[in-house]
């Protein structure tokens, strides 16, 4: 249920804070509807013409696939909307270790490469990151204000260790 209300008011928000934007790809989250996330980020960039933004939704599409075969991924992608060459788009990390060790990897080298092809300067991006509640709202989670389970987890980020095993592809 809470899921549900999250993903609906994630939806209004969009339409409400930013009626210029318009739904360009579900993603994961939307289609499979697996696990519940504890935190989300908002990714926000322009991009040079419109060719750059279908190469965007491309990788993105293509980002989602790679997520989709992973055994018990962390993290997701979410909806991605566009306004003519502005892009915003959500990751849903569904494990607290997994968003304190990663939630920076779109400033990584691996990522800025990736998006040269569509031309975007990864330091032009802006992100704001959230914190799901257990009823589906969120709010604006800042590393200077950390749970007791968070801080928990912090202490024993290095002992954390994530599986990088793939399914089958489906034929």
């Amino acid at each position: 249920m809470a899921a549900e209300k999250l993903l609906v008011n994630h939806i209004n928000e969009m339409h409400e804070k930013h009626p210029e934007f318009k739904m360009k790809l579900l993603g994961t989250s939307g289609v499979s509807g697996e696990g519940f996330p504890m935190y989300i980020t908002q990714c926000y960039f322009k991009l040079p013409d419109k060719e750059a933004v279908e190469k965007c939704a491309a990788a993105l599409k293509q980002s989602d696939e790679l997520i989709r075969r992973r055994v018990n991924a962390a993290w997701k992608w979410e909806m991605a909307w566009e306004n003519n060459t502005e892009i915003m788009f959500f990751v849903t990390w569904l494990d607290t270790a997994y968003f304190f060790k990663n939630h920076n990897i779109f400033m990584g080298k691996d990522h800025s490469r990736f998006a040269i092809d569509f031309g975007l300067d990864v330091k032009e991006m802006d992100f704001v990151h959230h914190r799901v509640l257990e009823n589906g709202d969120k709010e604006v989670f800042e590393f200077t204000d950390l749970t007791g389970n968070e801080k928990e987890v912090l202490e024993h980020l290095d002992e954390i260790e994530f599986s990088r095993e793939f399914k089958e592809p489906r034929f």
